[in-house]
């Protein structure tokens, strides 16, 4: 039983450049009709007495699973990682949420759902948090269970076109410094806030794990005094993503946020390939944006 739940001004725009589908045949689709991006990308795989959870910066395309630099994670419920069993229901309740957003067509698999043996079940687990902004925005939440930051690390390809989300970090933690990793000529970010007071350093970079293939990751680093937590999955550094709520207009999103020490998350900034001079550095616009948006 598969269940694909979409944009559907996506689906209607792959519909029509298609002349076969499985749809109805091998899975179902679900449309998510909204003014703004339907964007979480989410892998939930339910099983009798276990589960499987895979949370991703990468669309289900050629580019997102085969050339893209992107950021995956799995996370396994069974006898040996009870812990994630948090998650799994998070992650299980996001997906009824979407379903009743949509036509409710899912509604006897959500029925089946609730009779597995780990339906509901919860562990108190502080190092593990699935976010996603259908009432609450990403930001907002992130900001309930970090505290006292004094470092922010952004490397995700879309900013907004006036920098708002950087502004709105700064303003959620005014004494913390904001490094940027900006990838030449790929990046969407608008250079003329390059000097704000908020922004600390520009990591400038070519490469990405020694390919130049375009970075699709979406990650943010906190770090205070006796933490670090990394924020990953789909929400880039705009409005729309970060700081609005999906019944505020804004995106649908769904994150992981992760607490450890900063060691453990090293990985995702020192494979960048950084560039010699930034002055050298090439950013575009996103092009559908107005100031208003």
């Amino acid at each position: 039983k598969v269940s694909l739940f979409v944009d559907s001004y996506e689906l209607n725009k792959a519909l029509s450049e298609t002349t076969y589908t499985s749809i109805g045949k091998k899975y179902v689709v679900n449309p998510i009709e909204m003014k703004e991006a339907f964007h979480p990308k989410l892998i939930l795989l339910l099983g009798l007495s276990c589960a499987k959870l895979v949370v991703s910066s990468a669309n289900i395309t050629v580019s997102g699973y085969l050339k893209n630099n992107e950021i995956f994670n799995v996370f396994d419920y069974n006898d040996a990682h009870p812990e994630n069993i948090k998650l799994i229901n998070s992650a299980i309740s996001f997906f009824e949420q979407l379903n009743e957003r949509s036509y409710n067509q899912d509604k006897a698999i959500f029925d089946e759902i609730k009779n597995l043996v780990y339906y509901g079940k919860t562990a108190t687990n502080e190092e593990l948090y699935l976010l996603y902004n259908l009432d609450n925005s990403i930001l907002s939440q992130v900001t309930e269970i970090v505290k006292d930051v004094t470092d922010i690390d952004v490397a995700v390809p879309y900013y907004d076109n006036y920098a708002y989300a950087l502004e709105a970090l700064h303003t959620c933690y005014p004494d913390e410094k904001i490094n940027l990793y900006l990838q030449h000529k790929k990046s969407k970010f608008p250079l003329s806030h390059k000097n704000s007071s908020f922004i600390s350093k520009i990591f400038a970079f070519d490469k990405c794990n020694g390919s130049n293939y375009f970075y699709h990751g979406k990650a943010f680093r906190f770090t205070t005094a006796d933490a670090t937590f990394f924020l990953y999955g789909s929400a880039n550094c705009t409005k729309s993503a970060l700081i609005k709520s999906s019944n505020e207009n804004g995106n649908i999103e769904c994150c992981v946020l992760e607490k450890g020490v900063a060691e453990d998350f090293d990985e995702f900034f020192n494979n960048f390939e950084l560039i010699d001079d930034t002055e050298e550095l090439q950013c575009d616009l996103l092009t559908f944006e107005s100031k208003d948006t």
